[in-house]
């Protein structure tokens, strides 16, 4: 029985079937061309420029009118205005093609890309006219076959089977980019959104079509792939809505035949229902197909891509290395150009320019790092030098040698590490070198002492004056007239940039004598000065209380000389007992070190009297240092590699110098060259206020006359009573008129 509507005998087509977008005219005119090839007959394939029937002109009785001369009223020469030149368009390489025989410029284009192809479609009219025809099949079948594209199916054209293989990747309903998605089975090319508004699921045909019959939908073709899911098939199926307008229209003249009684109007239907449905079978069936084929074009343009990125690659190695350039460069080189196309004499002479500025700022960098290379490896060279020297020196010598990173930088050791002549520079050229270092020496210490004079500039003054009632200009002169650097000063604190915690570090001499325990990282420059302010806001409080003149505490080092100690009264105790407070004892040194450490803010430094520094200083360890790897040998050169604790020196002077009793610092003695901790200066504990009275709980007593308690309660001695209450209770409550003691009622 052939589908009919629910309300109406004649199917109506719907108005959006008429109001097509501009989009979708694309699709129409793709589809207009099947209808151009089949209207096409057998003669016009032999005709060279297509068989387009184009309109007759009208036929004219007699002769054409005579052309009537342009008369000019007034003035000539003031109307007149002068004649337009004609304009010269230019003509483009591939103008004369169109002179070219129709069957020579056809196996031209059988040897284009599909791209190609469709991009002379849109070039002009006659391309145009000529590609979209019948007789042109031949050349779209020949692109097809030559790509490996699947055949055009029956239902579509050639070339808007090719637009839709090859046509880019616009959506072909709103445009959208991007979209590399094919719906084989609807024949299009949809974005995300589209799919959403126009694919109409099984179970939603009858919300959106209301008065169709859901049997038409077997004579549509569906997809599987719904708007929400991208490139994942499932078991719903989706339809075009376009497509079920335009089948309910074809469907409209069958069903009114049938009702009119046409003759043989039900066959037609049926033989229209037969085809459609072996239609639909043919697109479903083709579709795993054209998407296995789409899966390894894929596949294939990626390899294909691959390899012509490396071969344009390979050949501008080739003509760079032709060109002189080095290949180590040349393989660093980073390729700016992602391009697969092959390297023509045009391209190579484009980018030619920054390949070779590239290869050129490569090289640059390969010659700096390999100078660098035989700079370390000489260096290296120079440091078993540098070693082997100070082992012919006292060990009470080091400390007055140049550090080793400073001695690099002096003018005859920089030359010899930077000499790249033949021969090379050895370990005994440095050696000679090193024989003169006591007339180096001087001239490296003045260098350093400058640049560290520089980095400090006026600061310390400054930091005087705001401790102080003297101006910084006043500071200055102070030291100036005592003959005191600088860098001598107490608040001229420096600090090891390779340390941490960092240690700071007063006068010239404890800086020149400072050897990093990591040099390789150690600038010239990695002393630097401690710029916090706090070691003044210290001073301020107990140099002062302690009765020190600025002149002496803040400018002379007599800071040592005063040896006070100091607590930090906002600093939280130790421990406590009671309201006593233990509080950590500092030196000046420590505490500055303590300050810079864990940045405290400002606080109370109060410093101890002379009562409580004796009891600290009694408690302090005498030796402190003596478990610390400081320690040296003062007759060999055996710790000249690095230092030991003061037992394992003393066993060695005992066995190796026969000194039974080793005496500081003639036998052994701490290197200068070490930064040494500060020592634990003890604790002091601080008495607080007595601590208040205990409170003493008073106890509840009762009074003397309620000792008597009821036995029957559930709680007897919850509830005391005077031997009467007790009796009443009894009568009352446990309605017992008699009460006996013992039994009723107790004592407590």
């Amino acid at each position: 029985m052939p589908p009919s509507t629910r309300r109406k005998s004649i199917v109506p087509v719907p108005a959006a079937v008429d109001q097509a977008e501009i989009h979708e005219e694309s699709d129409e005119e793709m589809a207009s061309w099947e209808d151009e090839e089949a209207a096409t007959t057998d003669d016009d394939e032999d005709d060279d420029w297509g068989s387009k029937k184009r309109r007759a002109p009208k036929k004219r009785d007699g002769p054409p009118p005579a052309k009537r001369a342009r008369t000019v009223t007034g003035d000539v020469s003031a109307s007149a205005t002068p004649a337009r030149k004609a304009r010269r368009t230019r003509q483009g390489k591939l103008s004369s093609i169109m002179d070219l025989p129709l069957d020579v410029l056809f196996e031209i284009l059988g040897l284009v890309e599909p791209q190609d192809l469709l991009s002379l479609t849109l070039a002009n009219k006659t391309l145009r006219s000529n590609l979209m025809t019948r007789g042109a099949i031949s050349v779209w079948k020949s692109v097809f076959e030559r790509v490996g594209a699947p055949p055009c199916p029956p239902d579509v054209s050639h070339p808007a089977w090719a637009f839709l293989l090859f046509g880019g990747s616009r959506c072909h309903k709103c445009n959208t980019s991007n979209v590399h998605y094919v719906d084989y089975a609807l024949r299009r090319r949809l974005c995300r959104e589209c799919r959403k508004k126009n694919l109409v699921a099984v179970r939603r045909f009858a919300h959106y079509f209301p008065d169709y019959d859901k049997g038409i939908l077997d004579l549509l073709p569906y997809t599987n792939v719904g708007g929400w899911v991208t490139h994942s098939t499932s078991s719903s199926r989706y339809y075009w809505k376009d497509d079920v307008y335009a089948i309910v229209k074809e469907l409209g003249p069958y069903q009114k035949g049938i009702q009119l009684r046409t003759p043989n109007a039900k066959q037609k239907l049926d033989d229209f229902k037969a085809a459609r449905l072996a239609y639909v079978k043919q697109i479903v069936d083709s579709v795993p197909t054209y998407c296995d084929w789409e899966r390894k074009a894929s596949q294939q343009k990626f390899e294909d891509s691959s390899n012509g990125r490396e071969q344009r690659k390979n050949e501008i190695t080739r003509r760079l290395l032709a060109l002189g350039h080095d290949q180590r460069d040349v393989n660093h080189l980073w390729f700016r150009s992602e391009s697969d196309k092959p390297l023509t004499d045009r391209g190579w002479a484009m980018i030619r320019a920054g390949l070779e500025k590239d290869v050129d700022e490569r090289k640059a960098t390969r010659l700096e790092r390999e100078k660098a290379d035989r700079v370390y490896a000489r260096q290296k060279i120079f440091r078993e030098a540098f070693r082997d020297f100070k082992r012919s020196l006292c060990p009470s010598e080091w400390s007055a040698l140049p550090l080793f990173e400073r001695l690099c930088n002096a003018t005859i050791f920089f030359t010899m590490l930077q000499d790249d002549t033949e021969p090379p520079v050895g370990k005994p050229d440095f050696l000679k070198a090193l024989d003169h270092i006591s007339e180096l020496t001087p001239a490296i210490m003045q260098e350093t002492k400058t640049t560290l004079k520089s980095n400090v500039k006026t600061l310390p003054f400054e930091i005087i004056a705001g401790a102080t009632m003297l101006s910084a200009s006043q500071a200055a002169s102070m030291t100036e007239e005592a003959g005191v650097d600088p860098l001598d000063l107490a608040v001229t604190v420096l600090s090891c940039g390779n340390h941490y915690p960092q240690t700071p570090q007063w006068g010239f001499d404890a800086i020149w004598q400072h050897k990093c325990s990591r040099p390789s990282y150690l600038a010239p420059n990695a002393l630097y000065l401690n710029k916090a302010p706090f070691i003044m806001r210290m001073n301020e409080d107990s140099i002062w209380a302690a009765g020190a003149r600025v002149a002496v505490a803040l400018i002379k080092l007599d800071m040592d000389d005063l040896d006070a100690r100091f607590i930090y009264d906002t600093l939280p105790a130790q421990a406590r007992s009671g309201n006593d407070k233990v509080y950590p004892v500092y030196s000046w040194r420590k505490a500055v070190m303590t300050l810079g450490n864990n940045h405290f803010g400002r606080g109370s430094w109060r410093v101890l009297n002379r009562e409580e520094t004796l009891a600290c200083k009694i408690k302090e360890n005498q030796e402190p240092f003596n478990d610390i790897s400081c320690w040296t040998c003062a007759h060999c050169a055996e710790y000249v590699n690095g230092f030991a604790a003061r037992s394992v020196v003393e066993h060695h002077i005992k066995t190796q110098h026969g000194l039974p009793e080793p005496v500081e610092p003639t036998d052994l003695f701490i290197s200068p060259e070490v930064l040494l901790p500060f020592p634990d200066f003890g604790t002091l504990t601080v008495c607080g206020p007595p601590p208040p009275p205990p409170v003493v709980k008073q106890a509840v007593v009762t009074a003397p006359n309620k000792t008597f308690y009821c036995k029957m309660c559930p709680n007897p001695k919850g509830r005391l009573f005077v031997e009467n209450g007790v009796k009443s209770h009894l009568k009352d409550r446990h309605k017992l008129p008699v009460s006996v003691e013992g039994v009723h009622w107790a004592r407590i």
